[in-house]
């Protein structure tokens, strides 16, 4: 909605620097992109008419290209308290982190932000130095609960006016700065470049900071909350939705991350950083596509990935499996076969799938590939298993049944 407010050509693939002189009563705080300017090195804007009390010029410049929905300025009587700053540990320019919040909710929003600076810092060694002057997270009327201005993230009053921990949405906003700001989706059909790497990389800020166990439980409510939505029977890639509100939607965010927690499952955590690192600096401060992203984690993990971007982006849906088991004592072997129920017109997905089996004599973990609607597979095992177990660490993106053992086999024919 940037058109609504300055010139411009309202589109991601059109970003520039930006620099804004803002009136305001004098008692008021105004933060902006970037950094703060000496009023006298910007041009003020016309007075108000009539005169409005007592006013002041704040000045605030960027001299990074940053897409126009990203432009933003915020105007209050705000409270303003450092959260921290940010130093890269190679030695570049620390980034002052601050909180902008009305006064009375400061105690209340303090919690959501305690961390800020530390996920400047993770994101910074992870991937790149941050790409802005500074970071504030401001208290706003934003109709989100987060929106990941450049260099001024705003939050939602009323979740911080009540106390609401917001510690998810502020990681996920941080994340944005590297991925949606700088490298911003060419077309808006490309989103899940902005939103689906904010909702992976904001969850492994947590798997850093507070273990696997919690990494875990924030993509097994992206899983479920993808797996309950009515978005499944459309692709990730969705050209042909002109609705551009209808794409802030679970393919985005909750499949797009999913689809980099699989990427970096399939070519190893290594490659799958090194790609992402490359593909960063080969866009930064400009524009990319899906198939940026693709040749990028195709040079560092050495493979051909486009049939797995084919069927997790361009076409929808995801695998929904049906396992049935037989022990073959002879061969003391389990011997499973794995349909993909999901409708004829979803893709058949072709992944690794792990597999868990036990025994009284202990644990037994193996990989199988499936490619087709029906596989089939045999397991040694040293005895029976007691219990199989299909993706036992939540690795895949599927609706998948508990294995069921086998009907008997008709009298008469061998088991």
């Amino acid at each position: 909605r940037a058109r609504f407010w300055f010139p411009s050509i309202d589109h991601p693939s059109d970003k520039a620097a930006a620099r804004f002189a803002v009136s305001a009563p004098a008692a008021w705080r105004v933060v902006a992109n970037g950094r703060p300017l000496d009023p006298a090195a910007c041009r003020p804007p016309d007075p108000p008419t009539p005169p409005a009390g007592p006013r002041a010029t704040s000045c605030w410049a960027t001299d990074h290209p940053i897409p126009t929905y990203t432009m933003v300025i915020g105007a209050a009587p705000f409270a303003v308290r450092p959260a921290g700053t940010a130093c890269d540990p190679a030695g570049r320019p620390c980034i002052d982190v601050s909180v902008w919040t009305f006064p009375e909710d400061t105690a209340r929003a303090a919690p959501s932000f305690r961390r800020a600076a530390r996920m400047v810092e993770f994101y910074a060694r992870l991937v790149a130095p941050f790409p802005y002057e500074k970071l504030a997270h401001v208290q706003s009327s934003t109709r989100y609960g987060g929106m990941e201005n450049a260099s001024a993230i705003f939050y939602d009053e009323r979740a911080l006016a009540t106390g609401r921990d917001l510690e998810t949405t502020v990681a996920h906003e941080t994340a944005h700065q590297w991925f949606g700001d700088a490298v911003t989706e060419t077309d808006w059909h490309h989103l899940w470049l902005s939103e689906g790497f904010a909702t992976y990389f904001g969850a492994l800020f947590f798997e850093h900071d507070d273990g696997p166990a919690r990494f875990r439980e924030l993509m097994d409510a992206a899983r479920q909350r993808y797996l309950r939505s009515d978005r499944a029977g459309r692709p990730v890639l969705d050209t042909t939705e002109t609705d551009l509100f209808a794409l802030l939607d679970e393919n985005n965010y909750q499949k797009g991350a999913w689809v980099l927690h699989m990427l970096r499952r399939l070519t190893g955590d290594s490659a799958f950083f090194r790609g992402i690192r490359d593909y960063y600096h080969a866009h930064a401060h400009g524009n990319a596509l899906t198939d940026d992203l693709r040749r990028a984690l195709e040079r560092a993990a050495g493979t051909d990935l486009g049939w797995f971007f084919d069927q997790w982006l361009r076409r929808p849906g995801y695998p929904r499996l049906r396992t049935t088991w037989r022990w073959d004592a002879a061969r003391r072997a389990a011997e499973l076969t794995i349909e993909q129920t999901q409708p004829e017109e979803w893709p058949t997905f072709r992944f690794p799938l792990a597999l868990e089996a036990e025994t009284p004599h202990g644990t037994t973990r193996d990989t199988i590939l499936v490619e087709r609607r029906r596989t089939t597979a045999r397991i040694r095992l040293p005895a029976r298993p007691t219990t199989i177990r299909l993706d036992p660490d939540h690795d895949l993106l599927a609706e998948i049944l508990p294995p069921e053992p086998a009907p008997p086999a008709p009298p008469g024919r061998p088991r």
